[in-house]
């Protein structure tokens, strides 16, 4: 509750005090809100208040974790504000005493009621609109304001993650192989890191990508430690300081060390002792026999005679008590001798641990300054640099006046999901409102911060949260909140979404069993704002492995799920309960019967689990949408469209043309493959298919539009590329491509589709157009596709927990609750961790001392402790997660999962699985509220319920009236044909031209084609008017050489001479004077055809326009009645169009023959009937 606060004590009375009291805008606010609390709805009421009390819609920044959670925020804000423009003035009057309290509500004068009608209004006409985004949203708002200042060029562009990713991964490529080439010191660097991960299997590159990649997204962290230790160089060396190592050391030196500090006499003195003994001293003295050959001590040798080959300390001593006692203090020298190798083998361990976290360090540092260079080569930028290029601009002393013109514009700040806000973030946030609480920033202006969030549900600490910053952050701000300046830490804990049992649930699953809290540093029970209405939470047993697998068919798949499979099990048995909910059982509030829109299943990851339970809904045709994020090529339709363009590309590919056949673009059964495919012999499997389609049988059928349409796509590919083969088959056909794949699989491929031709566009904007070159990037890209699954429609939705973070549900089952998610092997996940100290018994984190471990026996004390440490962090945070998935569910809540090797049920509470903390909450819960019932794969399922169901409110029944679809409506449409465009410059019987004898050569022997002559002079006529008259002929010829380059020089002489003659002549002087127009474009419709073509020259003045058009005939007729009527008709056509451009005026026309030269005016009367 917020502090000093002292009102009502029932929850709803006292909650809505307390979002009154944090949404004053005359007050800064910390607000920590459970789950379903209503955290939202009390940022927007803290927005509205703003507006309210007249403040800028521009100067208020409310920052938000996501773009669907912004987007959400704005729709709910702007549809309050919209509803208050409409609303009579007691509707109005009722709605503002939710938001700013009765008592103001009723204070409020008439003009404030038009004031708040007004907000609509004024928010949509706010320059940029309210400032609702995420924190990288307004992080490159910043930077595009001032890019200079950033040291950016304006205009840059963000990249999206993945292919930021695919850059990282091309950089990793290319230093490999330069290494290889030329770089000694990154060559060793790759020979140490390749030691220690496994080459084969792809590991190697899997893990090191990995790694490097890890290291590239914290390159600030890193940079910034590199830095502090005076560059990389001083890094290892401070590295191997830290591990008691100078940095000279080598595996032979330890070597020399042993010998050096161990008594080999005393070794010796063993050895011949027990050599004649037996048994365990026998062995003994033969096994340090070798080693005192050469009076030199190895490691590798002494090792084995002080630990297990599992790298545990040998216990007791070796030999016989007999034997021990035949060598005076044995005991005493053996421990020395024990300690001694021991400490070799500590150092040892911390030599290669070193060696390899320096190669790694150098390699990362090399990835990272190579894709810094990519990025500022191309005007660049990630989302992580968005926030630190950021926080650079705004805390530098240069740019003191950028922070100033930003603290301007912003009054106050709002942010969400402050649980979530990364260290960097949190820098961008204090930066910008530090002003509002010190000196002239903290002036008579009412400005404030509103900070809203839930330790409990941190979840992001892979895209940098740290849960542990919402109280640092808290108790910092409360710290430097001056006097005067009015602050309120509160809490929410009234939970408007969930029913008593599932809170109670929650609570007793989120604390041991003396009350501690499992997540965060406080823990506030819930309340629920419907605590007499029914819910329930069922605890389902793990499905076991059956002991004998069941034998399948021999012939199956070798990667097929079996139907005993546990995973199949449980899918099955949640559709068949999903199933059996539909439309017979009955929800609570309000009272309805279940649809499949109330039912949200969500898993840890996409696994198999996740993938077995998309398949299981669409086999029991159970309404869904399929799984939240798929990889673009993994979808269905879309590997079926790779298909096509796979044999697009290459007509042999008989797989794919199998695999096309097959989908949902033909239908092809798998009978009728196996009779196409077999007994083709030597035949593609595409012939065979042409030759079937001449029959006509069900089959030829199918085979004929397979081929057409086929052959269709990929003639549309190869004269347009991928994009215009994708649409072809997709839009093409009665049904389209798009509707036969809606038909068999429903609408869960639609955004693959989509996103599919979205990068063939993407693809075809920077590289050439080819089927194949797409198709290699199709193959090489790893792009997922995200489907925004808000609010429930009447699908079942299938999500990942981080997937539905700020969703809820009626029922929602939690699928793979035993997985251990994140918190396997850290030498098989090979994370990176950093070192640090131990003060007063906490583990202190050194920022940017990034390790990694791949091997187990190189593992260092330090690293050890860093890892526990780690490791203690996600299964904190792996609880959260548990938090945040069970808070989801409203009414019921269902925990399930499939048994998992070497589960141990007695594991501690900060170590075990969700379905353990389920167990440990009903051992806490009311006995008098549970029950039992049988699972039908065995076992039993503990229930927890009570209460009441809440008043029927049942779905109005919308009956769609059965109507028949018209028999034209699947029918193939017409084909569609581009009108024909008529070129004046063709009219006339084709062929014709003028026939009358041509005049040779005027330089015999050299006659060049008149048709490159005819086109030299329609570009000299063109250009050279606009040329001052004595530079004419110098510029001709070079028009010329470039034109008419295969004619010979003496006949584009004579071509520059009579084009010259014609410009020279007074007679034209109005053709190519001031105002006239060379190739002008026309383009109309005349007595229905429509017309296109340019005219040579065109002159307009106030009362006439002349149209000439050039002809080159040798010779040129000398009367105009024996011009050739294609001439004639070209004439007018250009007439009858420019008429309709110039009407009043009158339209004079001419021929110009260059061979005389000659203008021939031509009569209209000729012209009209040219078109008759």
């Amino acid at each position: 509750m917020a502090d000093g606060f002292d009102g009502p004590k029932d929850p709803l009375s006292s909650t809505l005090a307390i979002q009154l009291a944090v949404s004053d805008p005359a007050a800064s606010a910390w607000v920590s809100a459970n789950a379903g609390s209503g955290k939202t709805h009390v940022l927007i009421q803290r927005v509205t208040r703003l507006l309210l009390e007249e403040v800028a819609p521009a100067r208020i920044v409310c920052i938000t974790y996501t773009k669907a959670a912004a987007a959400e925020m704005a729709d709910r804000l702007f549809h309050t504000l919209g509803a208050w423009a409409l609303m009579p003035d007691e509707e109005l009057r009722a709605s503002l005493a939710g938001v700013v309290g009765i008592a103001a509500a009723d204070a409020l004068p008439e003009g404030r009621l038009a004031a708040a009608r007004r907000l609509f209004a004024r928010a949509l006409e706010t320059p940029g609109g309210l400032k609702i985004q995420t924190i990288h949203s307004f992080c490159e708002s910043v930077l595009r304001r001032f890019p200079a200042e950033a040291g950016l060029l304006p205009g840059f562009t963000v990249l999206e993650e993945a292919e930021a990713a695919a850059r990282l991964e091309a950089i990793v490529d290319g230093l490999a192989e330069e290494a290889l080439a030329e770089d000694p010191i990154l060559l060793s660097a790759f020979d140490t890191l390749g030691a220690v991960y496994d080459a084969s299997a792809g590991r190697f590159q899997k893990g090191l990508y990995g790694v490097l990649s890890d290291l590239a997204s914290k390159r600030g962290r890193l940079a910034d430690a590199h830095a502090e230790a005076g560059g990389l160089d001083g890094f290892v060396r401070a590295l191997h300081g830290r591990h008691g190592l100078d940095g000279h050391e080598t595996e032979e030196s330890f070597d020399r060390r042993l010998s050096e500090t161990c008594d080999v006499a005393f070794l010796r003195e063993v050895c011949g002792v027990f050599a004649t003994r037996q048994k365990t001293a026998l062995a003994l003295s033969e096994a340090l026999a070798p080693v005192l050959e050469t009076g030199a001590l190895t490691l590798s040798a002494c090792e084995l005679l002080v630990f297990t080959q599992a790298g545990e300390r040998r216990k007791g001593y070796p030999g016989d008590a007999p034997s021990r006692k035949l060598v005076a203090g044995f005991e005493e020298g053996w421990d020395r001798f024990a300690d001694a190798v021991a400490e070799a083998r500590e150092a040892r361990t911390a030599l290669r641990f070193c060696q390899v976290n320096a190669a790694l360090h150098r390699l990362g540092a090399e990835v990272a300054r190579r894709y810094a260079g990519v990025k500022a080569q191309g005007g660049l930028l990630d989302f992580d640099d968005l926030i630190e290029r950021t926080v650079r601009l705004i805390d530098g002393t240069s740019n003191a006046w950028v922070l100033y013109k930003l603290d301007q514009g912003i009054a106050h700040v709002l942010l969400d999901e402050a649980q979530d806000t990364g260290a960097l973030q949190w820098a961008v946030i204090e930066r910008l409102t530090e002003e509002f609480f010190v000196g002239e920033g903290a002036g008579d202006a009412v400005r404030t911060l509103f900070v809203v969030g839930d330790e409990k549900q941190s979840i992001y600490s892979f895209q940098g949260a740290d849960a542990d910053l919402f109280e640092e952050k808290r108790a910092a701000l409360k710290t430097r909140t001056p006097e005067g300046h009015r602050f309120n830490d509160a809490s929410l804990f009234l939970s408007f979404r969930s029913t008593r049992p599932v809170l109670e649930f929650v609570d007793a699953a989120m604390l041991d069993g003396e009350g501690k809290p499992l997540v965060g540093t406080e823990y506030e029970r819930h309340e629920s704002r419907h605590p007499v209405l029914h819910g329930r939470v069922e605890l389902w047993p793990p499905i076991v492995r059956p002991d004998k697998e069941t034998g399948e068919a021999w012939a199956a798949p070798v990667d097929e799920v079996g139907v005993a499979d546990p995973r199949r099990v449980l899918a099955e048995a949640i559709c068949t309960e999903i199933k059996s909910w539909i439309g017979t059982e009955e929800l609570a509030n309000p009272r309805r019967k279940v649809a499949p829109g109330d039912v949200l299943i969500l898993c840890q990851t996409r696994g198999p689990q996740f993938q077995e339970i998309v398949r299981a809904l669409a086999a029991h045709r159970i309404p869904a949408e399929g799984a939240d994020k798929v990889r673009m090529k993994d979808d269905v339709a879309v590997r079926d469209l790779l298909a096509l363009m796979r044999f697009c590309a290459n007509e042999g590919d008989c797989l794919s043309l199998a695999e096309v056949l097959k989908s949902p673009f033909w239908n092809v059964t798998e009978d009728e493959l196996f009779a196409l495919a077999y007994g083709r012999g030597p035949k593609r499997l595409w012939t065979v298919v042409r030759e079937k389609a001449e029959g006509a049988d069900k089959l030829a059928a199918k085979c004929r539009l397979a081929a057409e349409e086929i052959n269709a796509a990929r003639r549309a590919g190869q004269e347009r590329g991928a994009f215009a083969l994708l649409s072809c088959v997709l839009e093409r056909g009665a049904p389209t491509g798009r509707q036969r794949i809606a038909r068999r699989l429903g609408h869960v491929s639609d955004e693959a589709v989509e996103e599919l031709l979205n990068e063939a566009l993407d693809w075809e904007l920077k590289h050439p157009r080819t089927v194949a070159g797409f198709l290699g990037h199709v193959e090489r890209a790893d792009g997922e596709v995200k489907k925004e699954q808000g609010a429930a429609g009447d699908a079942v939705r299938v999500m990942t927990v981080h997937g539905a973070k700020g969703l809820q549900a009626p029922i929602v089952i939690l699928a793979d609750a035993v997985d251990l998610k994140d918190t396997g092997s850290a030498f098989r996940r090979n994370p990176l961790v950093e070192l640090g100290n131990v003060e007063n018994g906490t583990f202190r984190p050194e920022p940017g001392c990034l390790v990694c471990c791949p091997r187990k026996e190189d593992a260092t004390r330090g690293y050890l402790a860093a890892r526990d440490h780690a490791d203690g962090r996600r299964r904190e945070e792996y609880r959260r997660l548990f938090y945040v998935a069970a808070t989801r569910a409203a009414e019921r809540l269902y925990v399930c999962g499939t048994d998992r090797r070497g589960r141990k049920d007695d594991a501690p509470l900060d170590e075990c699985d969700w379905h353990a903390l389920a167990t440990h909450a009903f051992g806490k819960l009311p006995q008098h509220h549970q029950r039992t019932r049988e699972a039908g794969w065995g076992g039993t399922i503990l229930v927890y319920e009570h209460g009441s169901h809440g008043e029927a409110k049942e779905r109005p029944a919308v009956v769609a009236p059965e109507v028949a679809p018209p028999a034209w409506l699947h029918d193939p449409a017409p084909a569609e044909r581009a009108e024909r465009v008529v070129a004046p410059s063709r009219l006339g019987a084709e062929g014709e031209a003028d026939d009358t004898p041509a005049y040779p050569p005027r330089v015999p022997g050299q006659a060049a084609s008149p048709y490159l002559r005819g086109t030299a002079l329609h570009h000299l006529l063109e250009r050279l008017p606009e040329v001052a008259p004595e530079r004419r002929r110098a510029v001709g010829r070079q028009l010329l050489a470039r034109d008419a380059a295969s004619a010979a020089d003496a006949e584009r002489e004579v071509w520059l001479s009579e084009a010259l003659a014609v410009l020279e002549d007074p007679a034209f002087a109005a053709v190519f004077g001031a105002g006239s127009r060379a190739e002008v474009p026309v383009q109309g419709r005349v007595g229905g055809k429509l017309y296109a073509g340019q005219i040579d020259r065109l002159l307009v003045t106030e009362t006439e326009v002349l149209i000439v058009d050039f002809k080159s005939n040798r010779p040129p007729p000398e009367r105009v009645e024996d011009v050739a009527p294609a001439y004639l008709a070209q004439l007018g056509a250009y007439a009858a169009l420019i008429e309709k451009v110039y009407p009043g005026r009158a339209v004079r026309t001419a021929l110009l023959w260059t061979y005389a030269p000659r203008l021939m005016p031509v009569p209209s009367e000729l012209l009209t009937a040219t078109l008759a």
